[in-house]
């Protein structure tokens, strides 16, 4: 999948009568949904991983994949420090 340009959809309208409909982009609204609305990334990466879609969302947002291996060490840091300390 590619994120190049990935239009949101349509706005149709009627000139006569005014009224209008949308037509959304089932692509965009998907890609939209995964990257969520998370202001902190680690939260986000905590959702993503509970819900077994960070590959998924590495593979649509490749820019992030630092980041979330980075996220990733250390969340089996804190498990490890949990666990036998």
């Amino acid at each position: 999948m590619q994120n190049n340009i990935i239009l949101m959809g349509y706005i149709i309208k009627n000139e006569k009568t005014g009224r209008h409909t949308k037509l959304r982009n089932p692509v965009y609204e998907y890609m939209r949904t995964l990257r969520g609305n998370q202001p902190k990334l680690e939260h986000h990466y905590l959702s993503l991983r509970q819900d077994k879609k960070v590959q998924e969302f590495i593979h649509v947002f490749p820019e992030y994949k630092e980041v979330f291996d980075g996220f990733l060490q250390k969340f089996f840091f804190i498990v490890i420090a949990w666990l036998y300390f």
